[in-house]
């Protein structure tokens, strides 16, 4: 096995505080896991790549140089020493939130990223608490359908990348850029056409403001009305983590859940938005008799006598079949209710099916005259390798 490298330490000062860290751990990391300290940012996201230190959100002094830094493009070094709070840092902080703010609407009372935007975050820990722009605001068309499950407020977006950043480097769809330059630049997709992509959503949860809102759940409830719950994805089979937001007992959103191990903080769309199903009107929720042309609901006794009766009839007597024709019942992975022992026990009772089977991957369901029953796929055989005319011709020393 090959070793892993290791990992050298450097110590640096944080405020007037020695602080040991990772050698060439980015400056808002290292400070906000080895000092304690937060270093304010916007754009900076270490999962979508390097940092481009687009929002300037993270300004530091750093002694020995000139400028002001971004920290979170800043490598520590041993022995640098870095400062977050003289008044030369808190300006230049409280210039660009006020810049940022410029054109941001008034929305936080019907934002659905109330209670949960880190803008609001920064601007109450970090701001002025005062604006001086009186001129009139920057306005767009809003919302616009992003995609037919993400709408987009183009009034809202202070421009930190992350969403352009995400499609080109993470999902590697490439489909969303940003257009025009100036005060008038929007994030829309290459070609004008909706951005449909396998793991759009997730753009929803790295927007660092309230530009970017499920459709689903717009205007439906806030941050901090609703209980959350962890759940598993059904959908795949990784098993990614996923919150489940609650109000009143309807679940209302579903997002990702932080599992380092498992999918990180990425979740599909399938599993974000596949929670409406729940409620829909064409859901199942009785069971349903075939009666000529219709569909009746019916009982769960009356659904399995009627499931056993037709069983039985494609069983057939014993005397036409082998002693060996059998009939299994295979289930899925996750049962609905009532619980697999029940369903054993009425399985084994009224259509006389030996044994319930939970099929494990590599598994099959094969269907013969004797029944029906799952059988495990055998391994494939190792691939010999032919030997060719010359090696077999070649006489040995």
């Amino acid at each position: 096995l090959v070793p892993r490298p290791v990992q050298e330490m450097v110590t640096f000062t944080l405020d007037g505080r020695e602080v040991t860290a990772p050698q060439n751990a980015m400056l808002v990391d290292a400070a906000l896991q080895y000092g304690e300290t937060e270093i304010p940012v916007f754009c900076y996201e270490p999962k979508i790549g390097p940092p481009v230190g687009a929002c300037r959100m993270c300004l530091v002094e750093i002694e020995g140089v000139p400028k002001l830094q971004a920290g979170c493009a800043t490598p520590v070094k041993d022995g640098m020493v870095v400062h977050t709070n003289t008044p030369r840092v808190q300006e230049a902080q409280e210039a660009v939130l006020e810049f940022l703010l410029i054109n941001h609407p008034l929305d936080c009372p019907v934002c659905d990223k109330g209670g949960e935007c880190p803008l609001q975050d920064k601007s109450f820990g970090w701001g002025g608490g005062i604006s001086r722009f009186v001129e009139p605001k920057r306005h767009f068309e809003k919302p616009l359908a992003l995609s037919p499950l993400i709408a987009i407020d183009r009034e809202r977006c202070i421009l930190c990348y992350r969403c352009v950043r995400f499609s080109q480097e993470v999902s590697e769809d490439v489909q969303l850029v940003l257009h025009d330059r100036g005060a008038h630049t929007f994030v829309g997709t290459f070609d004008g056409h909706p951005y449909v992509a396998p793991f759009s959503g997730n753009i929803i949860d790295l927007c660092p403001v309230g530009a970017l809102n499920s459709k689903p759940f717009r205007f439906r409830a806030r941050g901090w009305e609703m209980t959350q719950t962890p759940l598993v994805s059904p959908h795949d089979g990784a098993g990614s983590n996923l919150f489940g937001h609650v109000l009143r007992g309807r679940l209302m959103r579903v997002v990702p859940r932080v599992n380092e191990a498992v999918n990180e903080t990425w979740i599909s769309d399938r599993d974000r938005f596949s929670y409406e199903g729940v409620y829909s009107a064409d859901r199942l929720t009785t069971p349903m008799l075939r009666e000529g042309a219709e569909w009746r609901a019916v009982s769960w006794e009356a659904a399995l006598e009627a499931t056993a009766n037709g069983l039985r009839r494609a069983q057939g007597s014993r005397r036409q079949r082998p002693p060996r024709s059998t009939l299994h019942v295979v289930r899925g992975k996750r049962p609905p209710p009532p619980p697999a022992a029940t369903r054993q026990e009425t399985a084994r009772a009224r259509i006389r099916a030996p044994r319930m089977t939970q099929p494990q991957a590599p598994r099959a369901a094969t269907i013969s005259r004797h029944g029906v029953r799952c059988v495990r796929l055998p391994a494939a055989p190792a691939r010999r390798r032919r030997p060719s005319s010359r090696r077999a011709a070649r006489k040995p020393r």
